[in-house]
């Protein structure tokens, strides 16, 4: 599938991120590799949220379903600062030491992610599961964490200060320290 000026105005896209993806894309952006093989899905994503504008637009390309939720790969020290990775599935991915400064989390899966020491201060986790997430170490600094799902997640050493946490599902016997 290529991705083109047209495909955006037909899933009613905004406005300034047509225009800017007319720019930067005039021939359209090929995202046939999403549907492809494990390591050419792999190189896409890893392509694509390498890429400021593009890692800005995920959440709303997933929502409307013109690309999959299921991302793959390693993104071990990523830089994913304000990524809007709302209702993606990274369930199960390394994202150990990860920037994700005020992403757009909500409603992602994040179950069994190994977000070890990652930067989730002012991250927006609102409906996410992070069931069985590991937490050690993570900055989750202002993060707002409503209606999400921490059960079985490990949260040894995580920041919490300061986090919006409320009708959240959290470990048994955790206590907020």
């Amino acid at each position: 599938m290529i991705i083109t000026i047209e495909v955006l105005e037909r899933f009613d896209a905004c406005q300034w991120p047509i225009k800017e993806f007319g720019d930067r894309f005039p021939n359209g952006l090929n995202v046939f590799s999403l549907w492809g093989t494990l390591f050419e899905r792999r190189s896409a994503w890893q392509e694509i949220l390498a890429d400021e504008f593009l890692k800005s637009q995920v959440g709303w390309a997933i929502g409307v379903g013109l690309i999959p939720s299921r991302i793959v790969g390693s993104y071990v020290g990523a830089n994913l600062v304000e990524a809007n990775l709302c209702r993606a599935n990274l369930s199960g991915l390394d994202l150990t030491g990860a920037d994700l400064t005020d992403a757009n989390l909500s409603g992602a899966d994040l179950a069994r992610t190994d977000l070890t020491g990652a930067d989730l201060s002012g991250a927006d986790l609102m409906d996410a599961n992070l069931d069985g997430a590991n937490l050690t170490g993570a900055d989750l600094y202002g993060a707002y964490m409503v209606d999400a799902n921490l059960a079985m997640a490990d949260l040894t050493d995580a920041n919490l200060s300061g986090a919006i946490i409320a009708r959240t599902r959290i470990p048994r016997g955790w206590e907020a320290q």
